[in-house]
């Protein structure tokens, strides 16, 4: 289909205001014009061809020129008031120049001169209608575009919120895993300090009593203390109940989860049984079972961060 034809199909669904004062002329264009248009409205002066308009907003409007009551100039000034964009046909056996520069000043499409030319009418009519469905395609362009645009900025949306549940969820998964990671970690040098004290620490003691000379027992001071030291940092990494004893209490308490005995224990640590004794007893009321018959040796044996 061409572009006049589509223009012309495009005329058959539109509204259309015809206002003449020749009720012989109106009515035989009226004839003509309903065969070409979706639906005419009429009117014999400016005035009511103005109440019309504001009442029905056709969509094109075809006025006669001079008027009684309400001119049709006066009658477009005034509807260009209300719709700048409407289509505005002119018919008239006037051609002088101040009618011309006032149709320009007030926004008239067409000018048509009586005694009117059918195609002279109709080719105005196509060219006005013509506009019209190009800035309808425009708009309905536009609007598909805008629609576009929003569904592309909600999917964006979407995504992004999914990109942030994402994110939250991978911190929190960070942050468990340096936790459990600082936890492990923690639990590794207690470890480390626990077997000094269960390994070592015993034999040092031993060598205290085994005849050094000066320099040497001087040097087992210097290496007893910084194991003291690293088993001390150790043991308190991560709240374990190595932190309510001290380091002779530690040691006491690693030898009997070993089963060793009070005898044992005071012939490694080169200490008298009594002095054993007197830190089991600190083992005990320290860790809330003083004057009960619970195995101590059982209970330290279940308590791994030790």
């Amino acid at each position: 289909m061409s572009s006049t034809e589509q223009d012309a199909e495009y005329l058959k669904t539109m509204t259309v205001l015809y206002v003449e004062d020749n009720d012989e002329l109106r009515e035989q264009l009226a004839e003509y014009l309903g065969r070409l248009v979706g639906q005419l409205f009429t009117a014999h002066n400016g005035a009511v061809g103005l109440d019309i308009f504001r009442e029905k907003r056709p969509q094109m409007v075809i006025t006669d020129l001079l008027m009684p009551v309400m001119q049709g100039l006066e009658m477009a000034a005034e509807i260009r008031k209300l719709d700048e964009y409407v289509p505005i046909v002119v018919v008239t056996a006037f051609e002088r120049i101040d009618y011309l520069m006032r149709s320009i000043e007030i926004g008239v499409d067409k000018y048509v001169t009586k005694p009117i030319v059918i195609e002279q009418l109709r080719a105005a009519l196509l060219t006005s209608a013509h506009r019209l469905r190009a800035e309808e395609q425009l708009n309905l362009h536009r609007q598909r575009k805008t629609a576009r645009l929003m569904q592309t900025q909600e999917e964006l949306s979407i995504e992004v919120e999914h990109r942030n549940v994402d994110l939250m969820e991978a911190n929190v998964t960070l942050k468990v895993l340096l936790k459990a990671m600082e936890a492990a970690k923690g639990e590794f040098e207690e470890k480390v300090a626990t077997k000094i004290f269960e390994l070592v620490s015993p034999y040092l003691d031993k060598l205290k009593t085994s005849g050094l000379n000066p320099q040497q027992s001087e040097h087992l001071a210097i290496l007893t203390t910084n194991l003291e030291d690293i088993a001390a940092a150790g043991s308190q990494t991560n709240g374990s109940m190595a932190r309510l004893f001290t380091p002779t209490e530690v040691k006491i308490a690693n030898l009997i989860k070993k089963g060793r005995s009070t005898k044992e224990i005071a012939s490694l640590l080169n200490l008298s049984p009594r002095t054993i004794d007197k830190n089991r007893q600190n083992i005990r009321k320290k860790i809330g079972i003083t004057n009960r018959k619970t195995n101590l040796s059982a209970l330290l044996s279940t308590t791994p961060d030790l």
